[in-house]
């Protein structure tokens, strides 16, 4: 399934948390994971952040998939550099 749709507001949140960014926490500590466990209900968001280039599907999880964020997913949620770097080793 893939979708022309753009990507929204709520899709990019959904890779904020796919990377731990977190106004909460410490922006070191951005990017210590990359993996959204989805769920059926996710899946449209995912299909048009995936078709932005901003996430791949990696494997199965129950009724979906986990989707792990791109070095361009990264770059579009403001992680730096070494943030990315760490992100892109998990």
């Amino acid at each position: 399934m893939t979708t022309d749709q753009a990507v929204t507001a709520e899709d990019l949140d959904k890779l904020r948390h796919m990377l731990g960014v977190d106004s909460r926490k410490s922006q070191r500590q951005w990017g210590y994971r990359n993996y959204y466990a989805s769920s059926k209900g996710d899946e449209p968001a995912m299909r048009r952040l995936q078709s932005a280039g901003f996430v791949r599907q990696g494997r199965q999880y129950e009724d979906s998939f986990y989707f792990h964020a791109t070095e361009e997913g990264c770059k579009a949620v403001g992680l730096n550099a070494k943030q990315i770097k760490r992100a892109m080793e998990d």
